[in-house]
């Protein structure tokens, strides 16, 4: 029944199209952006160049029918359709939208890629894939014709392999065209060159199980080109491509390409292992200085032990929490502590401290350390502290404390803190 609907529309627009006649400014659009951005100005300005003549053809579709169908093209082909320069050049794309409703298989794309759809946003990117568009001066990318470099017409039902990062053999085309490495989707211009007949081009990543798609309906003699977002095999930068029912010779032309944002950027967050943050010295990572660029965060959280008087020597109180440095690695952090007595009041110092292996307790910024009055009204009390670098081990940190008075702090609260290691 779906089948019997499409074809009836895709009839009735040829039938009624035949008398439809431009009499409107078209909107120019000058990239798929700008196809979103201004899609409403398109989709009147069709409505406007074509609408009039159909409402007169007989052939039951008013300016509604037409803005109804329009409004729902992805963004290459509502570009297409802005730019049709003749009624069939209109009527084969809204004819590909209304066939070509299926996606293509997920199945071929891993997970986090592009995929492509009909239904228009995944054409720009992907929630699940932080794409980046950029654009290019247009090129030739393949050409099948044996005069220009290619392995000539294409037969019927067989898959053609092109490479849209690093050309395949006999791909055709002057050369020097490529998107660069890392691109997951090539926008390009995909035309017909003297078709033998009516039929329908197909394609999608290199390798994917099937194409459920309509890329280009053609007839004979036709030769225009579709815009096309095309996803990519993500291992090696290829397309496939294959027609159905009559041949055609092919080109392409690359107008830009899909890939993740470049520079420096958090690659990866792995339980246990931290934030490592790519860049170089030829290109660092803007904002994060390069004594940051690799960064191991640690925190601990517990009571604080009784601290008794009289010990002049400083001594970890309460949580401490081991952690692993590499050679010529520092650590910065901060401690907080809720201290107080039961009765009177006692003089300490306190400090953020390392020690490695049974060695010494040793204050993260030398005589850093802050001297406080302790009473029986609870206060928490902050230290900060960083390193210098240190030799490969793994650390005790946390809070420390030395009791000058003979009065106990005994009646404490919490202690928590946290540290980073770091070049």
């Amino acid at each position: 029944m779906m089948q019997r609907n499409v074809k009836a529309v895709v009839l009735a627009l040829g039938l009624a199209l035949a008398s439809a006649t431009a009499g409107a400014k078209t909107v120019l659009p000058g990239s798929l952006l700008e196809v979103d951005q201004n899609r409403g100005a398109m989709v009147e300005s069709i409505v406007e160049k074509w609408g009039p003549a159909l409402e007169k053809s007989g052939a039951g579709i008013d300016k509604a029918a037409l803005r109804e169908m329009v409004r729902g093209l992805r963004a290459d082909r509502l570009m297409a359709a802005s730019l049709a320069g003749s009624v069939e050049g209109l009527r084969d794309v809204i004819a590909v939208s209304l066939i070509s409703s299926a996606p293509v298989s997920s199945a071929a794309i891993p997970a986090g890629q592009v995929k492509a759809s009909a239904d228009g946003p995944d054409a720009l990117g992907n929630a699940n894939a932080d794409l980046v568009y950029t654009p290019v001066t247009p090129c030739r990318l393949f050409d099948t014709r044996a005069s220009q470099g290619g392995m000539g017409t294409p037969g019927l039902n067989v898959r053609r392999t092109y490479g849209a990062i690093v050309p395949v053999v006999n791909q055709g085309g002057p050369g020097g065209c490529a998107a660069p490495s890392g691109a997951t989707v090539a926008l390009m211009v995909i035309g017909t060159l003297t078709p033998s007949g009516a039929g329908l081009l197909q394609g999608g990543p290199q390798g994917a199980a099937n194409f459920p798609n309509a890329l280009i309906l053609y007839q004979s003699g036709d030769q225009y080109g579709a815009t096309i977002a095309m996803p990519l095999n993500p291992a090696n930068g290829q397309f496939d491509l294959v027609e159905q029912s009559a041949t055609a010779d092919l080109y392409g032309d690359l107008l830009g390409y899909f890939r993740a944002p470049q520079g420096g950027f958090v690659s990866s967050i792995t339980a246990g292992n931290g934030i490592t943050i790519t860049g170089s010295a030829s290109a660092p990572t803007v904002g994060i200085s390069s004594t940051y660029s690799n960064l191991n965060i640690y925190r601990w959280a517990g009571g604080v032990a009784s601290i008794n008087g009289n010990t002049t020597s400083f001594a970890f109180y309460g949580p401490t929490q081991s952690v692993p440095v590499l050679a010529g690695q520092a650590m910065t952090g901060t401690v907080s502590a809720a201290l107080s007595t039961t009765a009177g009041q006692a003089n300490l110092e306190i400090a953020l401290c390392y020690r490695l292996g049974a060695g010494s307790i040793t204050e993260f910024t030398p005589n850093s350390y802050h001297a406080v009055e302790v009473s029986v009204t609870r206060i928490p009390y902050t230290q900060v502290g960083s390193t210098a670098s240190l030799a490969a081990g793994t650390y005790t940190v946390g809070f420390c404390a030395r009791n000058f008075s003979a009065t106990a702090v005994n009646s404490n609260d919490w202690s928590v803190g946290w540290v980073t290691v770091h070049n």
